[in-house]
């Protein structure tokens, strides 16, 4: 757990005009504890990609992108990243979605977690 300096630290850097509506939902202290956080979502259909989109809106550190299946035709009418490029190349739905969702959100790291390294 962030102690108060640690907060206070974060809470610094925060872009007040991008966050204003969090900030007055959440208060600044806690805002300072949603931008250190690293979050995963595994899946990317339709319920993943709108999770995602709206943590990377909220503005935590990282979110990190795990769905190892190869994007197909039925994704497109859930998972608004997609497109029929992503389906004809047969690119995963992570790797398909990361650069719609990095462009969200500048202060917010999008990476992709392969299949492998998923164990737990």
């Amino acid at each position: 757990m962030a102690t108060p300096q640690e907060s206070s630290g974060a809470a610094a850097h925060i872009d007040t005009d991008l966050y204003s509506r969090q900030i007055g939902a959440f208060g600044l202290e806690t805002m300072g504890k949603l931008i250190t956080l690293r979050v995963l979502i595994s899946g990317m259909r339709g319920v993943g990609a709108e999770c995602a989109k709206n943590l990377i809106l909220a503005g935590p550190n990282t979110v990190v992108l795990h769905d190892p299946a190869p994007c197909e035709m039925r994704d497109l009418g859930s998972n608004f990243c997609l497109t029929e490029e992503h389906v004809k190349k047969g690119v995963s739905r992570a790797e398909a979605s990361k650069n719609y969702l990095a462009e969200l959100n500048q202060y917010v790291t999008v990476d992709v977690l392969p299949d492998e390294k998923l164990t737990q």
